[in-house]
Order: C-alpha cells, then sequence, then structure tokens
C-alpha cells in the first residue's frame, strides 16, 4: 500500500513539473513574444518619444509662423531652416522637407504637419565656431573648426550655401545676424551649429535739417528748425539724440524741432553698446535770405549784387504761387539793367531756372512765380555789371 502511495506522488510531481514548464513557457511568450508585454511597452515608449519630437516641432513651426505674422511678412518653406534654432537639421525644404531632429528622422508635408521617422544611428562630427573679436568693427572673421571621432567629414555647409571640405577655415562677416553651419560625416549623420554676430558696425545716422534756412509754406515764412535723423534699418538697434553734447539721451522718434544754433549728436546702440554714431553742427547760415525778406514790410528788403541767397520750400507750395517783390537800384553811373534771376532745386541738387527778369527802370515791380513739384529750394541772385544792384523786398505765398 505505501508503493502504491508513492508511485501516485511521483506521477503528481511529474504532472506539476510539466504544468509549471507549460505555465513558464506561457509567461515567458507573454512577456518576451512579438506581442509581449516587454515589446508592448518598447513601442509605448517609442510612440511616446515620436509624439513629444512631433509636438516639439510643429509648436516651434507655429512659433515661427507667429514671428512672421507679429511682424507683417509671410512664413515660407525657407523658414523652415530657422527651425536649427531648437537644434533640429534640415536638409531639404521642399514638399515633404526633410531633416534629423534628436536622432530620429522626420519630414514636414504641405501643411506643415511633422511625420517622425525611424532613429539614426552612427556618430554625429563636432563643429566648434569662434569670432575673432568683440570690438565694434566694420567686419570680422568666425573661426570653424569640424571634427568626428568615428570615419571623416564629407562636406561643410556654410551660411551662403557654398561647401567645402576644409574642417578648419575662417569666415568673413560684414553683416550682423545669426550665422550657420552644417557638417556630414561618412557616418551619414549631420550636425549644425550657430553663432551670433552683434559687433559688425552699423551705419553712421545722417542727420538733416531745414534750420540752415528759413522755409516758405503756405502759410507764410519762418525759420523752420524740423530736423531728421535717418538710422541704419537693422531690427533691434537704440537708436537716440542729443541736444546738449552728449550729456543725455533721448530715443529719436521722429522730427526734431531745433530753435537755435545747436551741435545735435545721434547714435545707435545694439545691446547697450554704441555701434555708430555722428554730429552736426546746426546754425543759420550767411547766404540764407535775410528776415528783412519776409517781415511783410515793402519799404525795408535786402540788396543784391552777384552773390546767391536760399530759402527752403515746403512741400504744401507745390503746385502754387509766390509773389516776388522788388526793384533795382543801381549805383551812380549804373545802367538799371540788373536782372532778377530765380533757379529751384530738386533733391538730387539739380536746378531749373524759374524765372528771370530784367527791369529798364528803377520802378518798384511785384512778380508771380509758380512753384514746380519736387523743388526744396530756392535760390536768388543778380545779373547785370559790377555796379547793378537788385533791390529785394518781399517774398509772399500766394
Amino acid at each position: 500500500m505505501k508503493e502504491q502511495n508513492k508511485g501516485i506522488t511521483l506521477i503528481a510531481l511529474v504532472i506539476s513539473i510539466i504544468i509549471l514548464i507549460i505555465l513558464a513557457a506561457i509567461s515567458i511568450n507573454l512577456a518576451l513574444g512579438d506581442d509581449g508585454i516587454i515589446q508592448q511597452a518598447l513601442r509605448g515608449k517609442k510612440d511616446y518619444t515620436e509624439a513629444e519630437l512631433k509636438t516639439e516641432l510643429e509648436m516651434k513651426i507655429v512659433e515661427l509662423q507667429t514671428d512672421k505674422i507679429v511682424n507683417n511678412e509671410e512664413f515660407t518653406r525657407e523658414d523652415l531652416y530657422d527651425l536649427a534654432e531648437i537644434k533640429a537639421i534640415v536638409y531639404s525644404v521642399g514638399v515633404p522637407a526633410v531633416g534629423e531632429y534628436k536622432d530620429y528622422n522626420f519630414s514636414i508635408d504641405e501643411n506643415y504637419e511633422v511625420t517622425i521617422g525611424t532613429k539614426v544611428v552612427g556618430e554625429k562630427p563636432s563643429i566648434i565656431l569662434t569670432k575673432s573679436t568683440d570690438d565694434v568693427i566694420d567686419s570680422l572673421s568666425i573661426r570653424v573648426v569640424v571634427t568626428i571621432s568615428e570615419g571623416s567629414i564629407v562636406s561643410i555647409t556654410k551660411p551662403d550655401g557654398e561647401t567645402t571640405e576644409q574642417t578648419e577655415f575662417d569666415y568673413t562677416v560684414t553683416e550682423n545676424g545669426i550665422y550657420r553651419f552644417m557638417a556630414e560625416g561618412s557616418t551619414g549623420r549631420r550636425v549644425i551649429e550657430e553663432i551670433e554676430i552683434s559687433n559688425i558696425k552699423a551705419s553712421d545716422p545722417q542727420i538733416e535739417s531745414n534750420y540752415e534756412f528759413p522755409t516758405i509754406k503756405s502759410t507764410g515764412i519762418a525759420w523752420d528748425g524740423t530736423t531728421t535723423i535717418t538710422y541704419d534699418n537693422e531690427k533691434g538697434l537704440q537708436n537716440e539724440y542729443s541736444l546738449d553734447n552728449g550729456i543725455t539721451w533721448s530715443p529719436y522718434e521722429g522730427p526734431i524741432e531745433v530753435t537755435s544754433s545747436v551741435t545735435i549728436k545721434a547714435r545707435s546702440l545694439r545691446k547697450g553698446i554704441v555701434v555708430a554714431e555722428s554730429s552736426k553742427l546746426l546754425q543759420q547760415r550767411g547766404d540764407s535770405v535775410p528776415s528783412s525778406v519776409y517781415d511783410s514790410n515793402y519799404s525795408t528788403g535786402h540788396k543784391f549784387r552777384r552773390s546767391w541767397w536760399y530759402l527752403n520750400v515746403d512741400a504744401s507750395m507745390w503746385g502754387k504761387s509766390v509773389y516776388i517783390s522788388g526793384n533795382e537800384n543801381s549805383q551812380p553811373g549804373g545802367a538799371w539793367n540788373a536782372g532778377c534771376y530765380m533757379y529751384g532745386y530738386d533733391e538730387s541738387g539739380e536746378a531749373t531756372l524759374l524765372y528771370v527778369t530784367r527791369w529798364e527802370n528803377p520802378g518798384y515791380n511785384r512778380l508771380e512765380v509758380e512753384i514746380p513739384e519736387n523743388i526744396v529750394r530756392l535760390a536768388f541772385t543778380t545779373g547785370g555789371n559790377s555796379s547793378c544792384w537788385w533791390n529785394l523786398c518781399e517774398i509772399e505765398a500766394f
């Protein structure tokens, strides 16, 4: 009876072992099989990674598009190269655009939707960029050094699109901005590095003022000290001016009214560093038409004899007329043949003879002369011999 129980126990043990082996096989398959828990976890991690990369790329695209809208500019596929701001490498911007981001290939369709592709392997090149100086100058060079620990460098693409196989070189720049370099290794991997240059000298401000001469407007004639400053159009510059020899500075927001002789200074700053500056002395010129010519007093005036006198013209006078009043005032023994010449100058400095008259007697005269468009300055002079004078009594807007 005991031998029979032992036999039953042995059989049960064998059966139990077989069952355990079967269960173990099932468990291993569940864990390690093609659709096992581990594989599902790996696929879940891969899906999560791809979804994260897709989100990061598409959010950056939206950011780039928003920046263009804010600046009233059009977003184009060329702007996809700016994904380099998050270290994404764009190989081409066609449809679809293709590139590499965080060791994964990606593509961008015509609607700017991103698809994440396969993971890429292999050693990536390394790029080191160093600028030659931090001083504010007209140009500088960027030192480029490219290395790779596995394989070799196939090509390096410069910011201007030119390619080279040189792994060390200098790249000269004359403008501020972000400069990107891309290197490709024999492993097929690529890398982009960029450097921002902000110490290239900007164009010096150009100061223009009406203060040198009086200005004739439809409302009359007066010393108009309107002064404008034209700065470099580079974005991000802080443009300022000073009327007290640089003791205090004000932001330039438009034309300035100057009421007395002064040296005006202008400057541009980039990140607190002065990158352009200029100055100009504003004062009334000795050859400007004197105030006695527009004081509404016909008994006063100014004598001319072979000299030039100037008067600015406001655009409100274009197509309108001015009255020129005066008479001849020759020295004793002179002939009454001094003439009044009136010229108009456009912005390019080209002169046009607007009126010329030669009076045969010393009587009082009043002329009406129309001012053509684009004339910004009038000039008056006389003709005749050295003993002839012409008395300019009054100039009036009509």
